[in-house]
Formats: structure tokens, C-alpha cells, sequence
């Protein structure tokens, strides 16, 4: 029996109607993210992520991919309100998105401030370990990322990492730190795959721009998906003055945002 008989209720108030909203707008969303993350193609991204939002407007995911999406062409306030309402419609499923979305907006105070309330509620979260870690370094606060970053490594069970990071800063401060993830990366890739923006990150955080740039442009030539967002990034900025980030900015199809 269908609900308009057993209550009386509209289409649009039936769960069973819900439900059979939520498959087409999940689909939306599907290709809205291969065109953005793996086409490069943001025009079709967008187009797919509205008719996402425009079906099932609760969606979360979807307004937290658009604001990605948003960002990566400069259109910021439009972001930030896209992010908000994410978290706003599930506070838990990505309790750090909001916060990282500052630090993308180079407003590292309100970073670190929503992060920090965050990781009080749930403080096993690892991502929210992970994104202050992000905003205290960006912050210029390197013993308070590196304690966040032990953090992080403790709630996902890697305790020697956590050990070995507490003793390269010990030993040589941030510089050290840096190079002990490098270091870790390189071990790490012996046994598993590691992303090209990996590398791309961990060189960034050292000052390496040569060592960033060829990673970039590995990340170019395997299209490794986080590549369509590397402007968001505050620790890939130092490269804006780089004729070869440049390069790899129009190459992607994007505009350069100094």
C-alpha cells in the first residue's frame, strides 16, 4: 500500500518517496565527482552537482563536493556558505570539513577555533587531528602541529609513528619533523602505493619547490584527482611566484589565482 492511502500524505512527505529521491540524486553526485576529481571537467561537475543538490537538497556530500568544486574556481563566500550547510545538515559525518575549509580560505584563527571545539566532541577523529595539525603549521605554529600530528597517529593505532615524529622534532624541531615524514613516505611506498600529492605535500611543507614541482607534475601526468584543488592549498602558495606552477595551473584548465 502506498503511503498517500495508509496516511493521507503527499508524495513529497512519503519516506518511500524520499528514499526514491535519494538514488537519482546519489548518482548525480557520482558523476559529479568523476567530472571534477578525475575529468577535470568542471562545467559538467557543476552541472551534475546542482541537480544533485536541486533533487535531494538534505544531501550533504553533495553541498560538501560542491563547495570543493566552488573553490577550485575562486568563487569563495559561495563556498563557504556551501560548506556550512554541509555540516549543518550532518554535523558528524565530516565534523572537520568546515574547519579545513578555512584553512583553504587562509583563515587559519577560525580553523583552528572550529577544530578545536570539534575535536573536544570527538576526540578519536583522526581527519580532525589531522586538519588542526594542518592549520596550527600554516599558522606558523610548528610544536602545536607536531603534537596534533602525534595525536592523529595515536588514534589511528600507528604508535610508533607517533614516537618517531615526537623524537625527529625533539631532535631537529620542525625541519627534522618534516623530514622524518618525507622519510616515512619513502618507507611506506616500498610495501604500498603512495600518491604523487603525497609527496607533493609532505616537499611543500619542507620549502622544497623543486622537489614539489616534480611531484606536481607527476601528479599531472597519472591525473591524480586531488590535482583539480592544489590552488585551495595554503602550503603549495609559496610556488605562485613558479613559471612552472603557473604552467601546470593552465594546464589543468584552471585559472591562476595569485
Amino acid at each position: 500500500m502506498s503511503c498517500e492511502r495508509s496516511s493521507g500524505q503527499s508524495r513529497s512527505g512519503c519516506p518511500q518517496s524520499r528514499r526514491t529521491r535519494r538514488f537519482p540524486a546519489r548518482g548525480h553526485l557520482s558523476l559529479g565527482a568523476w567530472y571534477f576529481y578525475y575529468a577535470w571537467d568542471v562545467p559538467r561537475g557543476e552541472a551534475e552537482l546542482k541537480r544533485a543538490i536541486a533533487i535531494d537538497g538534505a544531501l550533504s556530500d553533495a553541498h560538501h563536493l560542491y563547495s570543493y568544486l566552488l573553490l577550485a574556481t575562486n568563487r569563495r563566500e559561495e563556498s563557504l556558505q556551501e560548506q556550512k550547510r554541509a555540516t549543518e545538515l550532518d554535523p558528524l559525518l565530516r565534523n572537520w570539513g568546515l574547519g579545513f575549509e578555512y584553512i583553504q580560505l587562509r583563515q587559519f584563527d577560525a580553523a583552528i577555533n572550529d577544530l578545536q571545539l570539534r575535536a573536544q566532541v570527538l576526540p578519536s577523529n583522526f581527519w580532525t587531528r589531522i586538519m588542526l595539525s594542518y592549520a596550527y603549521l600554516e599558522k606558523g605554529m610548528g610544536p602545536q602541529a607536531e603534537q596534533e600530528l602525534e595525536k592523529a597517529y595515536k588514534v589511528a593505532g600507528w604508535a610508533d609513528a607517533a614516537q618517531g615524529l615526537h623524537r625527529a622534532f625533539e631532535r631537529g624541531g620542525e625541519k627534522a619533523a618534516n623530514q622524518w615524514s618525507v622519510d616515512a613516505l619513502k618507507a611506506r611506498a616500498r610495501t604500498r602505493y603512495v600518491s604523487p600529492m603525497e609527496y607533493a605535500q609532505a616537499y611543500a611543507d619542507m620549502g622544497d619547490k623543486d622537489e614539489t614541482m616534480k611531484y606536481l607534475e607527476e601528479c599531472y601526468r597519472t591525473r591524480a584527482p586531488r590535482l583539480i584543488m592544489v590552488q585551495n592549498e595554503p602550503r603549495f602558495d609559496f610556488l605562485h611566484s613558479d613559471p612552472r606552477y603557473r604552467a601546470l595551473i593552465k594546464k589543468i584548465g584552471l585559472q591562476f589565482v595569485p
